[in-house]
């Protein structure tokens, strides 16, 4: 064979193997496993949201399982992100649709609760803000705002990044 050629095989069959297993580990997390009726707890849609330790600014326990029977909206965010406080604006109007909840978490270590609650006061959140990157990791979140809607019983529906208004009340048509 060419050497021309030779260089640019095993690179080639590298990227196919590489693109397969991403795929298939894309694939295998896109829908829950077949059950008996009951879903099953995981961090993406189609699976009942997990319980994380939570707590509010003031130190009250926040749990995801506190919001069933309205529509929880997750907002995994930090205080550095230009996209997270243009998501916040938006938030702020969803907020006021009636049965919706929204809940923000700060994946960002390096702000403590005084800076957290300046931002808080700032953006005019009306609504819980937490912070904890275990909840990110716990999440898989690789990129933010990371956006995750559960519905009243508790199931993720969507989960997704920014997020817009028209693209909310679509989505709170649908499942609330």
């Amino acid at each position: 064979m060419d050497t021309d050629v030779k260089g640019y095989v095993i690179p080639a069959i590298m990227v196919i193997v590489v693109a397969s297993a991403a795929y298939l580990i894309w694939a295998d997390n896109q829908n829950p496993p077949e059950t008996d009726g009951v879903i099953p707890f995981g961090v993406t849609t189609g699976y009942r949201v997990k319980n994380v330790d939570l707590f509010d600014l003031n130190g009250q326990a926040i749990r995801f399982s506190d919001y069933h029977g309205e529509i929880l909206i997750i907002d995994f965010m930090a205080p550095w992100c230009n996209p997270c406080k243009e998501q916040l604006k938006v938030l702020r109007e969803v907020g006021e649709t009636p049965g919706v909840s929204i809940l923000s978490i700060n994946v960002d270590p390096d702000y403590n609760t005084t800076y957290l609650n300046k931002l808080k006061e700032r953006e005019r959140m009306s609504w819980p803000l937490s912070s904890s990157p275990e909840a990110a990791i716990e999440y898989k979140v690789t990129g933010i705002p990371l956006i995750l809607l559960v519905d009243k019983e508790g199931v993720i529906r969507y989960r997704g990044y920014f997020t817009t208004l028209t693209h909310f009340e679509q989505l709170i048509r649908n499942y609330g």
